[in-house]
């Protein structure tokens, strides 16, 4: 489905559930989708979905001499602060894949994606940062590692609330 255009034909209060794995961080407006998708859902109906996680695009890439290093923080020292990183800014990313088409997609600190989903009239149910399972340290050793310490994707699971009852509760 053309998550930009094809929304737009459905009928209001279409569905129960709608799920979308690894889609929505290729939008540049979804504050406007998620009002979308609010609009698509029964009352209370569920959005499940993924997106890949900050953490993974937020930190400084340096190649040297054949090795690459990927750095998040900082280093203080007499000459001043190096920031490695940046966390906190939602940033665009182009990348060309491995089968040849390039691919733009929007990476936003989790705190954006909670905002964007109270101010969409949603009721965060469940927040997910999954790690690898045991079986794939059998087949990705430096994988299974990797990802048993630092995420890749963040799930969320919201709930969609009445609009008038969201926005008089929030007065309160």
């Amino acid at each position: 489905m053309d998550i930009s255009a094809d929304l737009l034909t459905l009928g209001e209060n279409s569905f129960d559930l709608i799920y979308s794995s690894l889609t929505l961080h290729y939008s540049n407006r979804l504050d406007l989708l998620l009002k979308n998708l609010h609009r698509l859902l029964a009352p209370k109906g569920l959005l499940l979905f993924s997106v890949g996680h900050p953490i993974r695009w937020a930190a400084k890439v340096e190649e040297h001499e054949g090795s690459k290093s990927v750095l998040m923080g900082y280093r203080k020292g007499s000459s001043g602060t190096e920031i490695f990183g940046d966390y906190l800014s939602t940033k665009r990313f182009t990348q060309k894949l491995s089968d040849g088409p390039e691919v733009t997609y929007w990476m936003r600190p989790i705190s954006a994606y909670f905002e964007l989903l109270k101010k969409n009239y949603f009721d965060l149910i469940e927040f997910k940062e999954p790690t690898a399972i045991d079986v794939a340290r059998q087949v990705d050793e430096y994988f299974w590692d990797l990802r048993t310490k630092l995420p890749i994707d963040m799930i969320f699971l919201g709930r969609s609330q009445d609009q008038l009852t969201s926005h008089t509760s929030r007065l309160n």
